[in-house]
């Protein structure tokens, strides 16, 4: 038997355990911050609940010692028990963007080109007033006539995410990058910036190559393209490793 010592722990064990893929959104951080409560069903079936009564993710029956997708609103990758196409999952391997050469990286490699000689500054976001306030300034500058899927938890990730990086130039801050981790992959979870041209490409280049990123040698896991065509473009056009498929036991 798992020692309790969260929900979250326990129930991202129990996931490795059975050898299954965590999706996007199985991390302890994910779990805390989107406030999901942990329900135990008699004893007999365990997992997290929406506040609409949903599983968020398959339920594991602690009598067959399996996980099932019925009602739940994301599944395992690749896992097409649980019913209806959900989202795509972009997967990348931080090693590929230590060298850009190459037909498959020149479009990425000519952008990132139009900031790479700037002096910024790339590193964590310090934990005090002065850098919040920059964070979320930015943030709201950035997300002005944006629709957010699940802008609460979007929105402590910014605040309070333990993994935050910030790109400055003379001491302005420019773009942030904020990921957190489960045992396989790096999630990525948020890029913004101020807008300026190409920026994008270049705060994840930074992600990417960064020691933070290169030190943990697992694949990032960039989340969906939530049904916007031109994201799936933006995103294939990284040269993702893998796209996952995502599904849903819930009826669209």
């Amino acid at each position: 038997m798992i020692a309790l010592q969260n929900p979250a722990t326990y129930f991202l064990t129990l996931i490795q355990q059975k050898g299954k893929s965590p999706n996007f959104w199985m991390s302890e951080e994910y779990i805390e911050y989107s406030g999901l409560k942990w329900c135990d069903a008699g004893g007999m079936l365990q997992g997290f609940k929406t506040d609409d009564g949903y599983w968020f993710f398959p339920y594991y029956s602690t009598t067959s010692k399996e996980f099932y997708s019925f009602n739940n609103l994301t599944g395992f990758q690749d896992d097409t028990r649980t019913g209806t196409f959900w989202d795509y999952e972009f997967i990348y391997d931080p090693k590929k963007f230590l060298d850009l050469s190459g037909h498959l990286w020149k479009i990425f490699r000519k952008n990132i080109r139009k900031h790479i000689d700037k002096p910024y500054e790339y590193r964590p976001i310090e934990r005090n007033d002065e850098e919040l306030e920059k964070v979320i300034q930015l943030f709201l500058n950035w997300v002005d006539g944006k629709t957010i899927f699940d802008p609460e938890t979007f929105t402590h990730f910014v605040i309070q995410g333990e993994n935050r990086f910030g790109l400055f130039l003379d001491g302005v801050l420019k773009g942030v990058n904020i990921a957190d981790t489960n045992f396989k992959y790096i999630n990525y979870r948020i890029c913004y910036d101020d807008g300026e041209l190409y920026l994008n490409e270049f705060l994840r280049w930074k992600f990417y190559t960064s020691e933070w990123v290169q030190s943990q040698n697992k694949l990032v896991n960039d989340g969906g393209s939530l049904g916007s065509d031109g994201l799936f473009r933006f995103k294939n056009k990284l040269n993702p490793v893998d796209i996952k498929d995502i599904f849903t036991g819930v009826e669209q």
